[in-house]
């Protein structure tokens, strides 16, 4: 029997709701040939294939799992964003938020680029850009503009779904129409007046809350210990309850995949040039410093 595995809002949100034939159609494959895919996981958190799961869990079905290893919440955002994005048409909802979403990790990856050494920079940053946007751009074949607008479109989509969920969801399946400036004055209204909203406009009831809802054509067999939710703060917007241990928790979380890459380093640095160990020695050193600096902040040092 498979373990419970931990689920995030933050990767939820990128799992783009089916439309109810693409919902039969991943029932009646699964029904009938099992979950031939793994759900991927990073440090056992889902990061896609959350519907799989949760339909496999509630029909008592096996399923396989795949731990990638990130550096970060925001490279495990990227691999899935570069995952779905083609997917998708450049006009739709689900291509813009999954783009923007993209843009938004990467400005933080980036970020952390542009505070290593010279030498670490000029290999990994594109001297002549300035901009996230242009490298994004390039990659996705798209103008920097489109880009950033995709970005602000992405921010917008989340405080809705920080508001709104369902709203959230009924906007990223394209179930109900939205305009960028629809969505943008959505994102300034507050809980009550989304109430409203969804409630006058759309016959929908309100909720906040993080799920999935996939329909089965038998009766569901829930899972024997409930799906558990836990926050991941690296580098990702706030959630709305305040948790002191918010970034230690975070921080801790992402160590074990620092330590997955050390030893994975290892055993390829013979393989390794001079000036590529020179700069790993580089990076470790400034590493090492942090933690001795960061164990004295906690009084373990």
């Amino acid at each position: 029997m498979n373990n419970v595995l931990l689920t995030d809002r933050v990767f939820l949100s990128l799992s783009v709701p089916l439309q109810p034939e693409q919902e039969r159609e991943l029932e009646e494959s699964l029904l009938l040939d099992g979950c031939r895919e793994p759900i991927i996981t990073w440090n056992g958190v889902i990061i896609d294939g959350h519907k799989r799961y949760h339909f496999c869990s509630a029909e008592g079905i096996e399923y396989s799992t795949e731990e990638m290893d990130f550096l970060s919440a925001e490279e495990a955002i990227s691999w899935v964003c570069r995952k779905h994005i083609p997917k998708y048409g450049k006009k739709s909802v689900p291509y813009r938020y999954l783009v923007g979403r993209f843009y938004k990790a990467q400005k933080e990856i980036y970020r952390e680029i542009r505070k290593q050494p010279e030498s670490v920079r000029r290999i990994q940053l594109n001297p002549e850009w300035d901009r996230v946007s242009y490298y994004i751009a390039e990659e996705l074949n798209l103008h920097h503009a489109t880009i950033e607008s995709h970005g602000a479109y992405a921010a917008a989509m989340e405080q809705i779904a920080d508001k709104a969920w369902n709203l959230f969801e009924a906007i990223l399946s394209e179930t109900i129409t939205a305009s960028k400036n629809n969505i943008l004055e959505y994102a300034g209204m507050d809980i009550k007046q989304l109430d409203e909203l969804c409630r006058d406009r759309w016959n929908m009831s309100h909720d906040k809350r993080s799920a999935i809802r996939i329909r089965t054509r038998r009766k569901r067999r829930e899972p024997a210990e409930p799906i558990k939710e836990i926050p991941l703060s690296v580098g990702i917007k706030e959630m709305p309850t305040y948790d002191p241990d918010m970034e230690v928790n975070g921080l801790s979380l992402t160590i074990p995949t620092w330590i997955i890459a050390i030893n994975r380093t290892k055993k390829k640095t013979e393989q390794a040039t001079e000036n590529g160990k020179a700069q790993l020695a580089r990076s470790l050193i400034r590493l090492r410093d942090e933690i001795d600096e960061l164990l004295e902040d906690i009084g373990h040092g």
